[in-house]
């Protein structure tokens, strides 16, 4: 993306960063990769509609369990068959799941992307960029393949799709109480059966997360935004 300017924004919140590009109110979002739907009611609080959709059972069993909320729907899906008409969504967002996808589906993805966004729909993707607490997780779940096969497919098949294509980078903060407060939240996470509990609290990641977080275990967590509007075959 060296052809792109790149923006940076400082120390900010996903959702101060959204509404930099769009107001939210009223618009049909699809939250791909939901997971635990934690993005997905920021967006409805924001006052969108959205549908998130998860592949895996686990976590689609948990979401289904969760009392309804306004605004806030559910479907156990992957990305590369969205169960939904043409044309349905103003926006699609992926937070920090793009690069889960298998690289061989990104084709089907976004050609699935295109065909349920609007004619001036956007799509919205946050992906994480190397970090400190990234050095950590290295030790456990190393995903730099991944990632920069995400990169890769949205310069080639994503932005030839749209009109528009900015690009922003900013961090917040993840700070921990303890090693236990992060191995928990790592170990907990149903989508990443790549490692174990057992992986996550070896003595390589207590002794790269002490030497990374400090005494206070605190992480900046950078993060990149593509914000792709306006689709090119309507």
């Amino acid at each position: 993306m060296t052809e792109h300017e790149i923006t940076d924004l400082g120390c900010v919140s996903n959702l101060d960063v959204i509404r930099r590009f769009v107001s939210l109110k009223g618009l049909h979002i699809l939250d791909i990769g939901c997971g635990d739907m934690g993005f997905t009611r920021q967006l409805t609080e924001a006052g969108a509609i959205a549908l998130g959709i998860d592949p895996d059972s686990r976590q689609a069993e948990k979401n289904r369990a969760a009392a309804a909320e306004r605004g806030l729907n559910f479907e156990q899906a992957g990305a590369d068959a969205i169960p939904v008409a043409d044309q349905t969504f103003d926006g699609v967002f992926f937070a920090y799941s793009l690069h889960h996808i298998p690289e061989a589906l990104y084709g089907k993805v976004f050609s699935e992307v295109e065909r349920v966004l609007k004619p001036e729909g956007f799509l919205y993707v946050i992906e994480p960029t190397d970090c400190p607490l990234n050095q950590v997780m290295r030790h456990f779940h190393n995903e730099d393949r991944e990632r920069a096969a995400a990169q890769q497919a949205l310069q080639t098949l994503a932005a030839p799709l749209f009109r528009s294509l900015q690009v922003v980078t900013y961090h917040s903060e993840s700070i921990f109480e303890s090693f236990e407060q992060f191995a928990e939240r790592f170990s907990s996470r149903t989508f990443n059966p790549h490692y174990t509990a057992e992986d996550v609290r070896q003595e390589a990641v207590r002794q790269a997360f002490a030497e990374q977080g400090g005494v206070e275990h605190r992480f900046q967590s950078p993060k990149q935004v593509m914000y792709l509007k306006g689709k090119v075959n309507t």
